[in-house]
């Protein structure tokens, strides 16, 4: 009777690729400070809304330069190229029609000047004023030339009657604020272009917003805008409150601190924009 035979096991030779954690800073990853420790159990939402005092250096040496420190450095804002002026069908449209295309804001811009006068950015400043008197202008190479000299990117009548009331209700409040022109008929100007516009449920609520697409078809006028010019403009946000809170707290420690909201209602309304983008920017509700 035979006895059992051991087979050999086979040796299988495979190429793994490993990253090299001959530079890794790992020290690093495994002493998590005990904000980064906050930051995981927290959801993503509360995530610079964590504001620790025994933290000294948290979160105040992580939160970037503020809108103030920003418009010291930055670059001036963009005029409307002078290439724009040769678009003869949207400049005769607008001199025909200026009531279509006003300047309106209420900001008191001569005001604003006299405050701006000892601005370390002088540059900044001027065009952000004479946008403020002129309409702004987007970065934009509106492409007069290869786009079409009209575009209706129109969705025709609202799917409801409360989306329809609804629409009618914010052209009212926008035509009263100047924000909207008045009606001008139903047949586009030469230089028009049309942006699909409806409105959308509220997040958990039954209220509805206006949306006006202005990315939407082939000639739409965010395809105008170079991206790359509008990486970089900061807006304050919860870092910032929060380090000014600690930093009051720590110089005062003892003393009560009161925060109130000052809130700008619909603050980008405020800017208009020039009327060589503002016929870029027509809106039809109810046909009109």
């Amino acid at each position: 009777m035979r006895e059992g035979v051991r087979v050999p096991q086979a040796h299988v030779v495979t190429s793994t690729s490993v990253e090299n954690v001959g530079n890794k800073d790992i020290t690093k990853k495994i002493a998590l400070s005990r904000i980064d420790v906050l930051y995981r159990v927290h959801p993503k939402y509360l995530r610079y809304n964590l504001w620790d005092n025994e933290e000294r250096d948290i979160p105040i040496s992580k939160i970037p330069p503020d809108l103030a420190d920003w418009t010291k450095t930055t670059k001036p804002l963009p005029t409307v190229p002078h290439s724009e002026f040769g678009n003869i069908e949207a400049m005769r449209t607008i001199k025909d029609n200026p009531n279509l295309f006003k300047i309106v804001t209420p900001v008191d811009v001569d005001g604003f000047e006299r405050l701006l006068v000892m601005h370390p950015n002088c540059a900044f400043m001027e065009l952000v004023c004479r946008g403020l008197h002129e309409g702004f202008w987007p970065w934009a190479e509106t492409q007069y030339e290869a786009y079409p000299c009209m575009v209706d990117e129109s969705l025709g009548m609202p799917q409801s009657e409360k989306e329809g009331e609804f629409l009618q209700s914010q052209r009212e409040h926008k035509h009263s604020k100047g924000r909207f022109s008045g009606p001008f008929g139903r047949d586009l100007l030469p230089g028009m272009h049309v942006s699909p516009i409806h409105a959308v449920p509220k997040p958990r609520l039954e209220k509805l917003r206006m949306v006006i697409n202005q990315s939407a078809g082939s000639y739409s006028p965010n395809s105008m805008i170079s991206k790359e010019h509008m990486k970089g403009f900061l807006l304050n946000d919860m870092r910032h409150l929060g380090a000014s809170l600690l930093v009051c707290h720590r110089s005062k420690p003892s003393q009560r601190l009161v925060v109130f909201k000052s809130n700008v209602a619909e603050a980008y309304w405020l800017l208009p924009m020039h009327p060589l983008w503002q016929i870029k920017q027509v809106a039809t509700i109810d046909g009109e």
